[in-house]
């Protein structure tokens, strides 16, 4: 194994600090990136939760429509024909 003179052992600490850094920061980088797309992905979400809701509401709609337009058809089936 070659000897290492200070110098040179001086820059590859130097080197390998540098290493560590860019690996911190490229870790940094993505852990924003994969914040950003969870803030996205979470923001679809509720907007895919408030379209639900409002259909929910409608079909809440539909149905009493559906049982007041089949209690009319049965007055109108039923007891009509009697007023007459």
């Amino acid at each position: 194994m070659p000897k290492i003179k200070k110098g040179k052992h001086r820059s590859i600490e130097a080197a390998e600090m540098a290493v560590e850094t860019k690996k911190a920061k490229m870790e940094e980088t993505d852990n924003e990136l994969l914040r950003k797309e969870l803030r996205r992905k979470n923001a679809e979400l509720d907007t895919i939760k408030a379209q639900l809701e409002k259909m929910r509401e409608k079909t809440k709609e539909i149905g009493v429509l559906e049982k007041n337009a089949l209690q009319a058809a049965h007055f109108y089936t039923k007891r009509a024909p009697l007023l007459v």
